[in-house]
């Protein structure tokens, strides 16, 4: 009997430390929860001794419950130390923590979010969050303020953002500027941008090279998520590749080659997700280009797969609380789309052009994993989102190397700041086409229900190149998918 799909350890162990972790935070208030995996271990363990169908599967079985057992300890530990900052709530004190994040509003208000967190002499173990209209702060700045604490009881999106506390803060003040490496090269980077080129079209410049939309009008980074395509400013493969290959041909010109070149580059992508502030889509895209740049150099077959689920089990051990994070949820399902689906889109285009066939591949096979999760977490998808990506994406292409290239030689030579011109008017460009197309008129609003999900996926996984199912089932499970998002966007379903 021909096998439903492949058999990819990776992706196996992956998945049971994904699960773990789910379980763990799902029923955190439940202790016996530990005793029931712990249970389901050591029986696993037990019947792959004695349960003649599971001994020859038996150091798969233990392998893949160490792992369930990892992700659901691990994350047990998160969630208590969590909850351990719930001593400081409503108390009154001085806090002093780092600037790791600003979020920008549209009534002009800023979010700031501090980490390495102390108030008076005790350390908390998440982070803190209030609001201000105050402008000088950048991310790696250490500020004081002193107010009144305010515990967040523990739910996925604090946990997700590492959200312990909010303040309501009487004074503020900065006692320290940035000083890491990382914060100061990358704020040298926005300040250098903003100051030749401000407005939208440099704080465009500034959310793709370094992935910070708190430089974009809140208008206009409504506008690129409305027509799909405000990926480009998280910083993921597409930076990552384009960054990888740039710092590969200037080390070839230096005859470096082979190893060597991959170790040089990888840590030059190190660096620069280093600068982006390491977000789990760079992070992600960083180890996911590093396999297969040394897979290369070793002769061997690089599986995408495997590539991705490696790196998703040490982003989860290394970002235990990005699980239930968009950023790492949209980041995987996206790769995820383009090895499940590109070959079939492919056969499908094949009668097109190479070049036109290979970007309307990987559009659709991004598209099809994930407009269904787009309208359950966003509540819209955008009608144009292919078009726009075959449009745009080579074109932010161009406009990413120019950024880059631009950059560096503004900063080694300054009077070249004239350059900036260049990459200004493709980010015009591409906010005209934005404004002219009005995106909200081809945004569909809709909630699909978890019933529709569940169908749709069926689907989806039945045509996907990963399983053995014959071409006209495939086929008829993509008509599935199209009929199932139909009637879910109508409310049938």
């Amino acid at each position: 009997m021909k096998r439903l799909a492949n058999n990819r350890p990776i992706v196996f162990c992956a998945s049971t430390l994904a699960i773990g972790m789910v379980v763990s935070v799902c029923f955190s208030e439940t202790a016996y929860w530990f005793y029931i995996v712990l249970g389901l271990f050591v029986s696993l363990f037990v019947a792959s001794f004695c349960v003649k169908p599971l001994k020859s599967i038996k150091i798969e079985l233990i392998i893949l419950t160490l792992f369930l057992l990892l992700g659901f300890t691990y994350t047990r530990y998160n969630v208590y130390m969590f909850n351990s900052d719930k001593s400081f709530d409503q108390t009154e004190g001085v806090c002093t923590g780092m600037v790791s994040h600003i979020s920008t509003y549209s009534n002009g208000n800023k979010g700031i979010t501090l980490t390495n967190v102390s108030i008076g002499k005790d350390k908390t173990y998440g982070n803190l969050l209030f609001y201000t209209e105050e402008e000088n702060f950048s991310l790696g700045d250490t500020l004081t303020l002193s107010g009144t604490f305010e515990f967040c009881e523990f739910s996925i999106a604090n946990y997700s953002n590492k959200i312990t506390l909010k303040c309501d803060y009487e004074t503020l003040n900065k006692t320290k500027s940035a000083n890491g490496l990382f914060y100061v090269v990358s704020n040298y980077l926005k300040n250098n941008i903003s100051t030749n080129l401000p407005g939208d079209e440099g704080g465009i410049m500034v959310a793709l090279l370094l992935g910070d939309t708190s430089y974009v009008n809140a208008d206009t980074l409504s506008n690129y998520r409305l027509s799909g395509i405000s990926h480009i400013f998280a910083v993921s493969g597409l930076h990552v590749v384009f960054f990888s290959g740039m710092i590969g041909v200037l080390l070839s010109i230096f005859k470096l080659k082979g190893y060597a070149n991959t170790i040089v580059s990888t840590a030059c992508t190190i660096f620069y997700a280093g600068l982006c502030g390491f977000p789990v889509s760079a992070v992600r895209a960083v180890i996911m280009t590093a396999v297969l740049n040394f897979v290369k150099n070793a002769g061997r077959k690089y599986d995408i797969l495997n590539s991705l689920f490696l790196s998703l089990i040490i982003v989860l051990l290394i970002f235990p609380n990005s699980l239930f994070t968009y950023g790492l949820i949209l980041s995987y399902l996206a790769v995820l789309g383009i090895a499940l689906y590109n070959k079939f889109f492919e056969k499908v285009f094949k009668f097109l052009p190479d070049s036109i066939a290979s970007s309307m591949s990987v559009s659709f096979a991004v598209s099809t994993i994930m407009t269904p999760i787009l309208f359950k977490m966003w509540g819209y998808s955008s009608l144009i989102v292919v078009f726009l990506n075959l449009l745009l994406v080579p074109i932010v292409s161009v406009m990413y190397s120019l950024v880059f290239y631009v950059s560096v030689l503004y900063a080694v030579m300054p009077f070249l700041g004239f350059l900036w011109k260049i990459p200004y008017y493709v980010a015009y460009f591409i906010n005209s086409v934005l404004d002219e197309l009005n995106v909200s008129s081809f945004t569909v609003y809709a909630e699909v229900s978890t019933f529709s999900l569940i169908l749709y996926y069926v689907f989806a996984f039945i045509m996907c190149d990963r399983t053995n199912f014959t071409r006209p089932v495939k086929i008829c499970s993509g008509f599935g998918c199209l009929i199932t998002i139909i009637l879910a966007v109508w409310g049938v379903i």
